[in-house]
């Protein structure tokens, strides 16, 4: 199930409430240490910190955000350079840099910080409570982060919720971590979700006039037809009513598609890939995991980095087929993931095949596969085009702003042209499932 705002806020709901994060000692420690040291304003802060569930519910939004926020900074985590006094102090103490970066101490050693509420004379028992509810999310936001990571799937998890938040809380991250999409391009995040789903039934419903079958499975559910009953299409292949229905229905309540020229990268990629097995070959999908060197070589070439590995794959298809195949790829970049590409070559998967796309990938890549290590790069039968398309660009938002290419999607031009044309046939599936669905009585 795709990750939403409140599935996640719940998740930290219950991490808070976890014994490993110990909210209620934290709770206890920042009033024993207002009263200690913050005189009578730390006393009345004191007593507004006993409301443990309104300070809960303050501390559970908040980390929503920071957890948005904190993602940029996870990101850029990596060995500390030692040539500033201030890497020499982060290093010794190993005290995380991010939280520096967000101005507060997190470990005061009991002791008074009069920078973080501003002068002494100046700040208010209603900032030493927000003090501590903006730290306690901090600390819950890295706390259920890290929890998280430990595993692959909770890192490929983490990315796909990082999405959801950067698209939620865009409007209140400062400048560095804004990336509001826009409303058609959330429409068209939508489409691509949708056809994930979906995608099965539309491959056996492929070639079929969508309006007879329609008709016809709403004619034999009125007349008392069960819908796991089936009925048998003009390919021969049989299914249920109940599928038929479900797939009308999704697409008719989809947002209406509209023109080629407005399609956002998201359900391009479905028309890409849909138009790669409507090509007469099934194709390859391919997934390629870019290295330091191949990307230093991209950045630096003359034209822009998405091009240059563009035509890079381009030249290394040429070279092993003799010929360039169509293809296209999405970028993808989520929390702790390397930048890499998902995408399909339209050429029939056959053993020989499979064997010379994986090693155009591997010299894209210009890595080696190692023992116990993840294969730098896959080849494999391209199967439901449009749930593979879905899987590639599964959070768009992150990799827009991590990757540094200002077009996450690429592909060959007469893939392209193909690709148009899908799109309205796209369009056309659409407009035949409203039809059928304003059949329903």
């Amino acid at each position: 199930m795709a990750p939403t705002v409140t599935s996640i806020k719940k998740k930290l709901q219950a991490e808070r409430n976890h014994a490993s994060f110990g909210y209620e000692d934290r709770l206890k420690s920042a009033r024993d240490e207002l009263i200690t040291f913050y005189g009578p304003k730390g006393i009345d802060a004191s007593d507004l910190l006993t409301d443990q569930a309104s300070i809960a519910k303050h501390v559970d939004a908040a980390a929503l955000v920071k957890l948005a926020y904190l993602g940029v900074y996870w990101e850029k985590q990596r060995k500390l350079k030692t040539t500033s006094p201030l890497a020499h102090k982060l290093s010794e103490n190993r005290i995380s840099w991010w939280k520096l970066a967000f101005g507060l101490r997190c470990n005061r050693l009991f002791q008074p910080d009069w920078s973080e509420v501003g002068l002494h004379e100046e700040y208010t028992s209603n900032d030493l409570v927000n003090r501590f509810i903006g730290e306690c999310s901090i600390q819950l936001a890295d706390h259920y982060h890290t929890r998280w990571i430990s595993n692959p799937h909770g890192r490929e998890k983490r990315s796909l919720e990082h999405d959801v938040l950067l698209r939620e809380y865009g409007s209140v991250l400062p400048n560095f971590a804004k990336s509001t999409p826009s409303d058609r391009f959330l429409e068209h995040m939508q489409i691509a979700s949708a056809y994930r789903a979906i995608e099965p039934i539309r491959v056996n419903l492929s070639g079929e006039a969508l309006v007879p079958v329609g008709e016809k499975a709403i004619e034999k559910i009125e007349m008392g037809a069960k819908p796991s009953d089936k009925i048998t299409l003009t390919s021969g292949r049989g299914v249920t009513l109940a599928e038929v229905l479900n797939f009308m229905e999704a697409l008719s309540e989809l947002p209406t598609f509209g023109e080629w020229a407005k399609a956002q990268p998201p359900s391009k990629a479905a028309a890409f890939a849909r138009a790669i097995q409507r090509s007469g070959s099934q194709g390859i999908a391919i997934t390629a995991n870019l290295s330091t060197p191949a990307l230093g070589r991209a950045h630096s070439a003359a034209k822009e980095t998405g091009s240059a590995i563009q035509d890079s794959l381009r030249r290394h298809l040429s070279t092993e087929f003799g010929a360039t195949p169509d293809f296209y790829f999405v970028f993808e970049k989520g929390l702790g993931q390397k930048i890499h590409l998902h995408g399909a070559v339209s050429v029939d998967p056959t053993d020989e095949n499979i064997k010379k796309t994986r090693a155009a990938l591997m010299k894209l890549c210009e890595a080696k596969d190692k023992p116990g290590k993840e294969r730098a790069a896959h080849a494999r039968p391209f199967e439901t085009p449009a749930r593979w398309a879905g899987y590639s660009i599964k959070h768009p938002m992150t990799s827009q702003s991590k990757t540094g290419v200002r077009s996450l999607i690429r592909s060959t031009r007469s893939l392209t042209t193909e690709a148009k044309k899908e799109w309205e046939l796209m369009r056309q599936e659409q407009r035949d499932a409203r039809y059928v669905m304003g059949l329903k009585p």
